[in-house]
């Protein structure tokens, strides 16, 4: 394991920050009154090769067995985690410079003991992330029906009979569903107009088969549960960290005490909130947000990190809100391929001299446009997120506006992004489509892809196809699987027919030069839900390209995300701050995304959705109390499902 001694700012308790010191594990540097990113403290030790060696040689894969059978015998078999936990009191004890003696048997039956106690609770743990996948994957099917229905209502009140019929004559609803949802939430949503609906009555013969079909229902939305929920687990560090060797797993085991440690000594109680009754008091979590967000405003950045002129220059016509501003130093720049420029002159000097096919003919770049605009052609409001301990890396954007369309898919192609997360709606107002300054227009997000399955629409040189909608795969996600390409001027043959033999070279050159990638939308406002995260960061952390997150303003619903990713890593390989965890994560997060998580909500949900993961692997039964993992109405889990449940409740109220 190799440890980088940095410089780490410190926090008092009241928020002040006070003189730095060496520690391990921090991720600022506050040397010549500068904020710099440096590696974290970084777990080398990681062999996944043995760890899929192990696997294979347990699941009996190897011997005959093929594929298919192996990752069904993974799924349908509870895995079993042997922990080496007294490795950290052998950690402790050679730092005492005492000699570690071997264990006894009332350590034997400790251990035993604990490792009974977390496979118990792991498999609690798969079985409620079960129930609650299948439960909203019902609760979507049964709104979907409820929202086709009332608008088939609808139409049929407005409209006439002739105009109705018109409106459903070439196609029918089941196909129109399809194009929207596809097929398999199609299917489902049939059955359950066909089968459950009808049922839905006050008798209690009809109660008993509705009750039947329901389970029917349930059996259809299970069937694939294991493939969706469990997609690359066996690869991923999250689920097969206790795969490693003893010490490795030893040390991470005792990471998380640790930390469940630090965050417990932070829940205070009060009997001042319900007089006569102890409270849970999570004021000092939202003293922590409060630090971060003067963070910044009390350590001077040096002038490369504070630059932000690219920002400035194009926040009139390309940004949404422009406070959140974008550093210049991890912004994404759509720029010419750099070997086509000549010596001594710019990039703007060269686009300006050739023309389009001779720049882009062999190469798989999009289009740049040679006009002068305001600012720079090469900005786009969206910053990396990488390095640390991240295994992958992040772009977090903004969601386009209806001019910032075109640039959005340039950096898609630049990137070869194949992983888009929308935590936000699209909408057709036509406040969406107004390019004029407005704070009211700028609040609404056009659809920049092909909406219905087999659509497509073009962007410059860029072409974009809706190849798929699938609506039933995640219960929250729409996912939308899109063909990206690049349309060669040369076979556009604006003077005339396109023939044939130049219809076949260009059909045979998209193939060559086209990528497909998933869009996954969801309108993220229940904040009450933490399940969710586990299922976008497992397909993100395995992507070998950037993956792409987004929402309104490129920093809060899409800076949450990416937050607990960076804490979760932190954990994972050695990198973590028990004093303060989530604060030097979202430090390390505000260095590259400026302004990334906006409010107290969106910071508490990353405590919670990384306490979700913690929950098997916490052995004392103090810190699960105080946690509130031995009552959902109490501890930090009972007091932030209470604010959660509130918040949500008044932004609902102001839709």
């Amino acid at each position: 394991m190799n440890e980088v001694i940095i410089d780490v700012v410190n926090i008092d308790k009241n928020g002040t920050i006070i003189d730095s010191q060496n520690n391990v594990g921090g991720a600022a540097d506050s040397f010549g009154s500068s904020l710099e990113i440096h590696d974290a403290v970084i777990d080398e030790s990681w062999d996944w090769a043995s760890v899929q060696r192990r696997l294979r040689q347990n699941d009996g894969i190897g011997n005959g067995e093929n594929a298919d059978a192996h990752v069904k015998k993974r799924h349908q078999k509870p895995t079993y985690v042997h922990l080496n936990i007294e490795d950290h009191y052998e950690e402790k004890s050679s730092q005492n410079n005492s000699s570690y003696q071997q264990e006894t048997w009332m350590g034997v039956v400790w251990r035993w003991w604990n490792e009974r106690a977390i496979n118990a609770r792991l498999v609690a743990y798969d079985e409620e992330e079960r129930r609650k996948f299948i439960g909203l994957r019902i609760e979507r099917v049964e709104a979907i029906f409820e929202n086709e229905k009332a608008k088939e209502m609808l139409s049929g009140a407005m409209l006439c009979y002739k105009t109705h019929e018109l409106l459903h004559r070439d196609d029918s609803l089941a196909r129109l569903l399809q194009r929207k949802y596809g097929e398999r939430m199609t299917e489902l949503v049939v059955f359950y107009a066909n089968q459950i609906e009808p049922l839905k009555s006050k008798k209690e013969k009809e109660k008993k088969k509705m009750a039947k079909k329901m389970a029917e229902l349930e059996r259809l939305l299970s069937g694939d549960f294991n493939d969706q929920l469990l997609a690359k687990a066996d690869n991923d560090p999250l689920t097969c960290w206790f795969w490693q060797r003893t010490d490795v797993s030893g040390r991470m085991l005792a990471r998380i005490q640790n930390l469940a440690s630090a965050i417990s000594k932070r829940i205070a109680w009060s009997i001042l909130i319900e007089p006569g009754r102890p409270r849970t008091d999570l004021s000092k979590f939202f003293a922590e947000f409060d630090v971060l967000e003067s963070f910044f405003d009390k350590v001077e950045l040096s002038p490369v990190e504070s630059a932000q002129k690219a920002f400035d220059a194009n926040s009139l016509l390309k940004v949404r809100n422009r406070k959140m501003t974008c550093a210049d130093w991890s912004r994404i720049q759509l720029n010419v391929p750099a070997e086509l420029v000549r010596e001594g002159m710019t990039r703007e000097e060269f686009v300006a001299t050739k023309r389009h096919l001779q720049i882009f003919g062999d190469f798989d770049c999009p289009q740049i446009s040679t006009r002068v605009e305001f600012g720079h052609g090469d900005f786009i409001n969206a910053s990396y997120v990488r390095g640390g301990p991240l295994l992958n890396t992040f772009i977090l954007t903004q969601t386009p506006l209806q001019q910032t369309i075109p640039d959005f898919w340039r950096m898609i192609w630049q990137e070869r992004s194949e992983f888009i997360v929308m935590l936000c709606e699209a909408t057709t107002d036509s406040l969406a489509q107004n390019v004029v300054v407005g704070s009211a227009a700028r609040t609404h997000c056009p659809f920049y892809w092909p909406r219905f399955e087999g659509e497509s629409r073009r962007f410059g040189h860029l072409h974009v196809k809706n190849v798929g909608v699938d609506a039933a795969t995640d219960p929250l996600f729409t996912i939308i699987h899109l063909e990206l390409w690049v349309v060669e001027e040369s076979m556009e043959h604006k003077d005339g027919p396109t023939t044939s033999d130049a219809t076949t070279a260009h059909r045979s050159h998209m193939s060559r030069s086209s990528f497909r990638l998933q869009l996954w939308q969801w309108d993220w406002r229940n904040y009450a839900d933490f399940h969710w995260p586990f299922r976008v960061l497992i397909r993100a952390r395995h992507s070998k390209n950037p993956s792409v997150l987004m929402c309104a303003d490129g920093c809060g619903r899409s800076g949450t995300l990416a937050l607990i990713e960076i804490f979760l890593m932190q954990l994972l390989r050695g990198a973590v701050s028990f004093e303060h965890p989530m604060l030097t994560a979202a430090v390390f997060l505000r260095l590259q995304r400026r302004h990334a998580v906006s409010n107290h909500i969106q910071y508490l949900f990353a405590y919670r959705a990384v306490l979700h993961w913690l929950q098997p692997f916490i052995i004392s039964w103090y810190h699960r109390s105080v946690l509130g993992f031995t009552s959902r109405n109490s501890g930090f889990c009972g007091k932030y499902d209470e604010i959660a449940r509130a918040y949500t409740h008044k932004k609902n109220l102001l839709i």
